[in-house]
């Protein structure tokens, strides 16, 4: 049996007869009237969210849609649209999901981890970074000790104390107390700070805090340590040496 809505009668069977609404006393069709006006709705809206370029209004977790903007199925997980994982249990491209998490020990199977060293914009880094407390403000590409309070201040080669220990470098500009991201190891690209003069040279803390140098700091009772090596002009492979060394001028 179908159900078709016309203008003023309800269609029963597929043979065209006809129950007239005309009644005043025809309350139950009526009624049925109007339901089959709110499923044809929410039909209309379900066929419509489950496919297309913009998003489904007001989702609910769980419900998958197909975006056709990008060429694949996505899960609404409540908060936002992810990538839907594949029959097998795994995503079938990385690529599709942009906050993916390990459910376990990633085993790399005899293959690598693939840094890019020529980050393409002009204020970018490719590598492993880590979320940390800044104890004061912080700029991008400023090189940070972890001070004995657990927080991330800038380097000067002045001293010891502010040159060894464990040494990363800020992804951004932060406030005291923010919480920052830092690289722990890789390539970063900064056109607006940096305008090295020789590729390959090796890169030292600087008296200047936070800054690094082609040149070794030369004062007494500085400190050298090297923190990575000059890319090109405008780019630096970051990668701090464990050992420093103390200077007698």
């Amino acid at each position: 049996m179908t159900i078709a809505r016309t203008y003023a009668n309800v269609d029963l069977t597929a043979t065209g007869d006809y129950i007239s609404k005309d009644s005043t006393t025809d309350g139950a069709l009526k009624k049925l009237d109007s339901e089959i006006d709110v499923i044809y709705t929410h039909l209309n809206n379900l066929q419509c969210n489950y496919y297309g370029a913009t998003e489904p209004d007001s989702p609910q977790a769980g419900e998958s849609w197909y975006d056709s903007s990008v060429g694949y199925k996505k899960v609404y997980n409540g908060s936002t649209w992810a990538a839907e994982a594949a029959s097998s249990g795994g995503i079938t491209d990385v690529v599709l999901d942009t906050t993916p998490q390990l459910g376990g020990n990633l085993d790399l199977n005899a293959f690598n981890i693939v840094f890019n060293p020529s980050p393409a914009s002009a204020s970018s880094w490719t590598g492993i970074i880590e979320s940390r407390t800044c104890g004061e403000a912080v700029g991008f590409t400023h090189t940070c000790y972890l001070k004995s309070d657990g927080k991330m201040w800038k380097t000067d080669a002045n001293a010891a104390a502010t040159s060894k220990g464990l040494i990363r470098m800020a992804l951004g500009t932060y406030s005291a107390e923010s919480t920052g991201v830092f690289l722990v190891i890789g390539y970063v690209r900064a056109d607006a700070v940096w305008n090295w003069a020789t590729v390959g040279a090796e890169l030292f803390l600087s008296t200047t805090a936070g800054g690094v140098s082609e040149t070794a700091p030369s004062g007494n009772a500085d400190i050298w340590r090297i923190v990575g090596h000059v890319v090109t002009a405008d780019i630096v492979y970051f990668n701090p040496s464990q050992e420093y060394t103390e200077v007698t001028a």
